[in-house]
């Protein structure tokens, strides 16, 4: 299955990008995942997503910031 991107200025969906990350570590958790386990990572602009994410949530126990 190839990997779809959707372009959000012509799309109508207003960009959420910490619903998705916690999105993405509920998927992670139903999966399996163990919870005391959970590291970001991002690159410039998610660099800086992934830093105000784990601020905010103290279940994140590493960034990797690039």
């Amino acid at each position: 299955m190839g990997r779809r991107l959707v372009d959000a200025r012509i799309s109508g969906r207003e960009l959420r990008p910490a619903e998705d990350i916690a999105a993405a570590r509920q998927s992670l958790l139903e999966a399996g995942a163990d919870p005391n386990n959970l590291a970001l990572a991002g690159a410039s602009i998610g660099a800086n997503l992934a830093l105000q994410y784990a601020a905010d949530h103290a279940d994140i126990q590493a960034l990797i910031l690039i």
